[in-house]
């Protein structure tokens, strides 16, 4: 779904093609106009800014794409404060996308939170730009992660709108003693934890057994056993995390990430 904190429409229907974009390699421009009912060269057009939409339009878009009742009406005003034929019309959208604006940037802060959270590259990036020599700009960095310089861009300035990272001349660093918002769903640590394994099953295939460490036991435990084990690996965590951090000169970006839990099917006595 596009963001509806954007203050252009078409920025909105331009990350819902990303979006889908690095869902599916084989997703494309032309698949996107197909699928919102437009042909390619319209679609191309008002994406480049020489056509725009009718209120139509952008009604059936916003229908097509799933947008709430209050999402299809902010995507509906950002259309018509622009290409409504009738001056008043225009006026009456302009007013009320100014009088949500509050509203809007709220919604934006919240989500951001959650997507810091819940994406693994939001993470990624502010570790990595605290490596003294990285290039911090937006295509080298894509580039070393292995992600669409798109997707480093929307990461940086969510990042911004947090006030985690600043650019300066076009290079991004992190702010001193940043930390990241803990006020999100449990969804988003979820997600991201499903990401890191993904990328820890990736690892396994494509990376040299010498520049990973995998272990895997499987045991019995008793139940009142539980509490000391969760602390004993927060207590392992705690001390490889300060004895890797007082090493000086990093310079490579690495993940651990530590599973422990039940085998058992939950229907079992």
């Amino acid at each position: 779904m596009g963001n509806m904190g954007a203050y252009d429409y078409r920025d909105i229907l331009r990350r819902e093609l990303l979006q889908r974009c690095n869902r599916s390699p084989k997703y494309s421009q032309r698949s996107f106009a197909k699928f919102l009912g437009l042909s390619s060269s319209r679609l191309n057009e008002v994406l480049q800014g020489k056509k725009g939409l009718s209120h139509l339009a952008a009604v059936q878009i916003a229908r097509r794409l799933g947008f709430t009742a209050s999402e299809s009406a902010h995507f509906c005003d950002l259309v018509d404060s622009v290409h409504a034929r009738s001056a008043q019309v225009r006026q009456l959208a302009q007013a009320r996308l100014e009088r949500d604006t509050d509203h809007v940037a709220r919604t934006i802060l919240s989500e951001d939170t959650f997507k810091v959270v819940a994406d693994w590259q939001h993470l990624a990036l502010l570790e990595l730009l605290r490596l003294p020599r990285e290039d911090a700009r937006r295509e080298p960095l894509a580039k070393r992660l292995g992600i669409h310089p798109s997707t480093v861009k929307d990461a940086l300035e969510r990042l911004r709108r947090l006030d985690l990272v600043v650019e300066t001349s076009g290079k991004w660093r992190p702010k001193a003693e940043t930390i990241v918002p803990g006020d999100t769903s449990s969804a988003a640590i979820a997600n991201f934890h499903k990401q890191v394994i993904d990328k820890a099953l990736s690892s396994l295939t494509f990376q040299p057994a010498e520049k990973t460490e995998f272990s895997s036991t499987i045991m019995t435990i008793k139940d009142d056993q539980l509490p000391l084990a969760k602390a004993m690996i927060k207590q392992f965590w705690k001390n490889f995390c300060q004895a890797i951090d007082a090493t000086p000169g990093h310079n490579d970006l690495y993940c651990l990430t530590v599973q422990f839990f039940s085998l058992l099917s939950r229907d079992s006595p």
